[in-house]
């Protein structure tokens, strides 16, 4: 992933560049306004987006009061961060586009649209592998 692209994503979530400083926000628990960044920078509802990451309402609810996130789904967020900036890089530099396709049914995914297998590491990783596969020409 280009890390000049990730931090510029990171700098418009609110979230801080390094891998100490991320740590210490998703262990703290990223915060819902950061979590409303991403899913405008998405083109997704925040409602569509915590369901995609096994959010219940409720507890979605929760975390609007409280204002950030637990751990755990915090770095659930952060994967879907990761992945979307990969999009972005492969889209050059294009939000518009990444958050299209990452709505958009893939035949690589079995025709799953990416932002629906976020919610594990092994969906984010085949994301991920699709991209990187598309960005060499391998056409799936």
């Amino acid at each position: 992933m280009n890390e000049k692209s990730n931090n510029a994503l990171l700098d418009e979530l609110g979230l801080p560049g390094g891998d100490l400083a991320l740590h210490a926000v998703i262990t703290s628990g990223i915060s819902y306004a950061a979590f409303i960044r991403l899913a405008k920078l998405l083109c997704i509802d925040v409602t569509k987006l915590a369901t995609c990451l096994s959010i219940t309402p409720v507890v979605f609810e929760n975390r609007k009061e409280v204002g950030r996130f637990t751990a755990e789904e915090s770095d659930n967020i952060y994967r879907v961060v990761c992945v979307f900036s990969a999009a972005i890089v492969f889209f050059e530099g294009d939000h518009k586009k990444a958050a299209i396709w990452f709505q958009s049914k893939v035949k690589g995914l079995g025709g799953n649209k990416p932002i629906d297998i976020l919610s594990t590491s092994a969906g984010g990783n085949a994301v991920i592998e699709i991209i990187q596969r598309l960005e060499h020409g391998v056409f799936v």
